[in-house]
């Protein structure tokens, strides 16, 4: 049958031929995969893919947001993995370790004051400055020097051992000076400012306490205790980076943390013999053991030793075998641990003040007299033995009818006399501890909110101003000079 084109057409029924057959090509010699150990001839320019790259590279046959989570899934995973390992710390030798090891060797650190080398307030025993301290203690002279610290905005606690002085206050901030340097030498007219060796904020409240714990001759441990209810220690002589609240900053080594002892801030810290005592705002007082690798240990716990706020605590001597507390409740206690648990309740003074009791401090060398501060306008002196009613009661320093401000009295002269400040005087007062009476004041221009009292009887006295610390120096008139001025007060 033709077409209309004249072409030839089957007939629709007539059955077509087959294809031909495919044509298969040799299969190929069989390759096989080079040796493992055998390198490549080039890798320099062949980077092993990333992990999070490769995962998105097989996530995208699954549709881009899968893929995208199942990479951020892996990245998040690796980076847990990464953060889980124990990364090594590395510290640094300190600039207080480098300045203690300068002030033995004699170096650059150069000579001390003469004060310097006895403010030790641990210490009971005489010195070699007491043979120039005849007469009687008629009031105190600033030397012209100050430890300065300009982020330090307020101070509630000093201490000073092994050549270091320490002070703590707001913002959780501490401080560190030497007390050897050429600028403690100077004579004359002005007045040299020593920057600290260390300053760091090491507590996330206010810190009430600071306290240097010398070890072996070396470079002392420094405890500190807070607001934020922490308990801390910490060795001076290595540092760390980045470890403070809110700046990046330099901080000792901290070496142990106990903020389980109590419930509330802690208002008062005190150290004898590894054993330390914390006053707490939970009312209790607790009792915890330094051990030898700076770690801290809990021994007992008072928790209703105060009806209120516990102010301070504070060891009777250097024995550790006794201490004082008081709080709130204007009741001070005295508490001797040599007695069984349960057997007495030891001495208890009621109403010692008439308002809340803020600070204790032990007479140096007599083991029966207290001295009291509280939150009125008078400081009491107590003999335990008679403590049915205050020895003394020391007034003049506070002007007004109580004090907001917590001030801290000290004996000075060998516990002859009493030095305090008081909110709103300005001045130094200067107590006769025989008769209660006040022997002088003198102008400071400042509150002290803290003090710190040196050893023996030409010890000095160290005050706390705003951003500065001051060192005071005992001064003496003999017979002659009184019966010359007359009898006279102030």
């Amino acid at each position: 049958m033709r077409s209309l084109l004249g072409a030839a057409v089957a007939p629709a029924n007539v059955p077509r031929a087959p294809p031909p057959p495919l044509r298969r090509r040799a299969p190929r010699p069989e390759q096989r995969a080079p040796c493992a150990d055998a390198p490549r001839r080039s890798t320099r320019s062949r980077r092993q893919p990333h992990d999070g790259c490769a995962v998105a590279a097989f996530a995208q046959t699954r549709g881009a947001q899968s893929g995208y989570e199942l990479c951020m899934d892996r990245l998040s995973r690796g980076a847990d993995e990464a953060a889980a390992q124990p990364q090594p710390q590395a510290y640094e030798d300190s600039s207080v370790k480098r300045y203690v090891c300068e002030r033995w060797a004699g170096g650059a650190a150069g000579p001390s004051a003469p004060w310097a080398d006895v403010l030790q307030p641990r210490s009971n025993s005489r010195t070699s400055g007491d043979d120039f301290c005849s007469g009687s203690l008629a009031g105190f002279r600033r030397v012209p020097v100050r430890f300065a610290d300009a982020l330090l905005a307020r101070m509630y606690s000093l201490d000073a051992a092994a050549g270091l002085l320490a002070a703590g206050g707001k913002d959780g901030r501490v401080a560190v000076w030497g007390l050897r340097s050429p600028q403690l030498a100077l004579d004359g007219d002005g007045e040299a400012a020593v920057e600290p060796l260390i300053s760091a904020r090491l507590h996330r409240g206010w810190v009430s306490d600071v306290q240097l714990v010398p070890r072996g001759g070396g470079v002392p441990l420094l405890l500190t205790a807070g607001n934020d209810g922490a308990l801390a220690v910490w060795d001076l002589a290595q540092t760390e980076d980045g470890q403070g609240w809110g700046r990046a900053e330099t901080m000792p080594r901290r070496l142990a943390l106990a903020d389980n002892l109590h419930e509330g801030g802690i208002f008062s810290m005190h150290v004898r013999e590894q054993r330390v005592l914390t006053a707490s705002k939970d009312g209790g007082v607790a009792l915890c053991e330094l051990g030898g690798d700076g770690g801290v240990r809990l021994l007992r716990r008072w928790g209703d030793h105060h009806a209120g706020v516990a102010k301070c605590a504070r060891w009777r001597g250097d024995a550790a075998d006794m201490f004082g507390s008081c709080g709130n409740d204007r009741c001070i206690r005295v508490t001797d641990l040599r007695e069984a648990p349960g057997a007495s309740a030891g001495l208890r003074l009621p109403d010692a003040h008439g308002a809340a009791v803020n600070c204790l401090r032990w007479h140096p060398a007599d083991a029966h007299t207290l001295l009291s501060a509280a939150s009125e306008p008078a400081a009491h002196l107590w003999d335990l033995r008679a403590a049915a009613m205050p020895l003394h009661a020391l007034v003049g320093h506070i002007s007004g009818r109580a004090s907001v401000q917590i001030y801290q009295p000290q004996f000075v002269g060998g516990g002859g006399w009493v030095a305090t400040g008081g909110q709103g005087s300005r001045a130094l007062w200067l107590y006769d501890c025989a008769s209660g009476r006040a022997v002088s004041h003198s102008d400071l221009g400042f509150d002290p909110a803290a003090t710190l009292a040196g050893a023996g009887r030409g010890g000095p006295l160290v005050a706390a101003a705003p951003r500065s610390v001051y060192v005071l120096t005992p001064e003496f008139q003999t017979v002659e000079t009184e019966k010359g001025l007359g009898a006279g007060g102030l």
